[in-house]
């Protein structure tokens, strides 16, 4: 089961959702290493991490009486960057390009994360859409589900927006306009867990965390090193529109990523 965990931040020029997917049988090293981590940098194993916020919140004291967080979090990336069992998967909705609201840019948001995590489920598994690829964007009939083999958890995000992501999720899952969008082999359901008490949460919040900084022209060196680890398709090497993906595209922000990083 691959298990695409999520966070979102932004500011009123943009949005991100995004984190680490992992295979479920690989979370237990993962998080056992990440426990050791933790205490190598001074902290408990119990010790939540976070990138914003943490300065007033007392349940955050580890992080506010560590000398240096801010060679705290790029050890984190560090460490996120080492792992091979670990991917990104990122989504940023130009809200003001786009002229969208809230609402709408939440669903974007869900809509091209999770056909992205779709699209690693594939991949790892070989099993795609039946037909020629040229008939997987031609609106047809719904496609027989293929079993669950992948689920996205996400940061709760309050008990009002809880029943409007499931809501946008569920729509996704059963759109039938675009095939090339069906969710063949996820969970219908949308999950959500707590940041503060959730390891893979706490990398999610790190990665559009650096995605943030990166995109509001702050020190792109976290960036830099968490680059390698964004998902890539199979057959090839090109990060935007697979792991870090921009909406619109080609836009303000997708072009900023491109005069930046040409090569990739």
């Amino acid at each position: 089961m691959l298990e695409f965990y999520a966070d979102q931040t932004g500011t009123d020029r943009f949005s991100i959702l995004g984190g680490p997917i992992v295979d479920s049988n690989d979370l237990g090293a993962i998080r056992q290493d990440f426990m050791n981590f933790k205490t190598s940098q001074g902290l408990k194993a119990s010790s939540p991490i976070k990138t914003a916020g943490w300065k007033d919140d007392k349940r955050y004291r580890a992080m506010q009486k560590h000398p240096d967080v801010p060679e705290l979090l790029t050890e984190c990336c560090r460490f996120i960057a080492a792992r091979e069992d670990i991917k990104l998967l990122a989504c940023v909705v130009d809200i003001r390009e786009r002229k969208l609201d809230q609402d709408q840019t939440d669903y974007f948001l869900i809509q091209n994360t999770a056909k992205r995590l779709q699209f690693e489920v594939q991949d790892r598994l070989g099993e795609y859409p039946g037909g020629p690829v040229s008939k997987w964007y031609v609106a047809q009939r719904p496609r027989i589900k293929k079993g669950v083999k992948g689920r996205m958890i996400v940061d709760h995000p309050g008990s009002k927006k809880e029943r409007l992501w499931a809501s946008h999720y569920s729509k996704v899952w059963k759109m039938a306009a675009r095939p090339f969008t069906h969710l063949l082999h996820l969970d219908s359901s949308l999950a959500f867990e707590h940041t503060l008490h959730c390891e893979m949460l706490q990398f999610a919040d790190i990665v559009v965390g650096v995605i943030r900084s990166y995109l509001q022209g702050g020190p792109d060196e976290r960036f830099n090193i968490l680059i390698p680890r964004f998902r890539v398709p199979l057959h090839g090497n090109i990060i935007d529109g697979y792991g870090l993906v921009f909406d619109p595209k080609p836009g303000v922000l997708w072009k900023k990523f491109r005069e930046d990083h040409p090569k990739l």
